[in-house]
């Protein structure tokens, strides 16, 4: 019978669980990651967007709409489009811009994780 003592690393299922299991983090990492990478530049832009508009005065849902659609052309964003962005004026002229999205990536087989970004809604306001 052998005792602790002589009992030293992992056995060779050990190894492969341990592999297993970094694989799986690898992978999550790298198909996550990059979705996260885009909402933050998306994050970016509307607030951008946005803050340029509310500096700039009274400007129409149609403007915002095209220097939405500019940025997203100019930084590669294929998460959404400019069309996908909602942009409404309210009374008292101001504009809501609400860019909430999600994103659908295939996991593993049959398996797919989503992303639900609901943190992005903006107002423009008159700031002059």
């Amino acid at each position: 019978m052998n005792t602790a003592s002589k009992q030293k690393g992992l056995s060779g299922t050990g190894y492969l669980i341990v592999l297993l299991i970094i694989g799986f983090t690898a992978t999550a990492l790298i198909k996550i990651f990059p979705i996260y990478m885009s909402s933050w530049t998306v994050k970016s832009i509307i607030e951008d967007v946005v803050e340029e508009s509310s500096i700039a005065g009274e400007q129409s849902p149609g403007k915002i709409r095209k220097n939405i659609a500019s940025k997203f052309n100019m930084n590669q964003v294929t998460a959404l489009t400019a069309r996908d962005v909602e942009i409404k004026r309210l009374k008292g002229g101001i504009i809501t811009v609400n860019a909430n999205y999600e994103v659908r990536v295939p996991f593993i087989q049959n398996l797919d994780v989503v992303v639900h970004f609901d943190r992005l809604e903006y107002e423009v306001t008159n700031k002059r």
